[in-house]
C-alpha cells in the first residue's frame, strides 16, 4: 500500500519599507508533527508584491520531501496568482488579457514551476488580524528589513572610516 505524502504547512508574509523599498520576506514551516522551521531574507529595493512573491518562493524552496501543502498568505495578490490568474496567463502565452505585460512575471514563472512539484492548496487569511502565524512570518519579514539596513549602515560607516570622512 503506497502511503500519502506527508502534510506541511506555509506561512509567508512579505513587507517592504516604502513601496518600493528595502524589502523583506517571512515564511513558517510546519510539518504534521508540529516541528517548524522559519525563514526570513530581505532585497535593497523591491516591492511588497515582490516579497510576498519571494516568501513563496523560498518556503516551497526549503522542501526536501513529496508533501502535500497549505499555504496560508494575507497577500490576495498571491493567491488570486496562483489559483486564478496563472492559468490564463500560460494560456495567453503569458500574457495578460490587455498585453500590458505581466509585472513580477520572473518570479510568477519561478513559483509556478515550483508549484507544479507539489499538491497546494493555497489559503487567505486577513493580515494583522491576531493570526498568529501571519503575525510572526511578518515579524520575521520586517525584521529582515531591520537586519539588511543596518547592514547597509554599517557598510557606510565602515567606508566612511576607510576614506577618512
Amino acid at each position: 500500500m503506497k502511503s500519502s505524502p506527508p502534510q506541511i504547512e506555509i506561512f509567508v508574509d512579505g513587507a517592504c519599507s516604502g513601496n518600493p523599498g528595502p524589502g523583506g520576506w517571512g515564511v513558517i514551516l510546519r510539518s504534521a508533527q508540529g516541528v517548524e522551521k522559519e525563514l526570513s531574507g530581505s532585497e535593497a529595493h523591491t516591492t511588497n508584491n515582490r516579497m510576498e512573491l519571494m516568501a513563496a518562493i523560498k518556503g516551497l524552496e526549503a522542501l526536501k520531501i513529496q508533501a502535500k501543502v497549505t499555504l496560508y498568505t494575507d497577500s490576495m495578490y498571491l493567491r488570486d496568482g496562483m489559483t486564478r490568474w496563472i492559468p490564463k496567463w500560460k494560456q495567453n502565452n503569458w500574457l495578460d488579457a490587455l498585453t500590458r505585460g505581466i509585472k513580477n512575471l520572473d518570479l510568477w514563472q519561478r513559483l509556478d514551476e515550483l508549484s507544479q512539484q507539489y499538491d497546494i492548496e493555497w489559503h487567505w487569511i486577513r493580515g494583522h488580524s491576531g493570526h498568529v502565524e501571519n503575525e510572526r512570518a511578518d515579524l520575521l519579514a520586517r525584521n529582515a528589513i531591520v537586519q539588511h539596513m543596518m547592514q547597509e549602515t554599517i557598510q557606510d560607516i565602515a567606508f566612511e572610516e576607510e576614506r577618512g570622512d
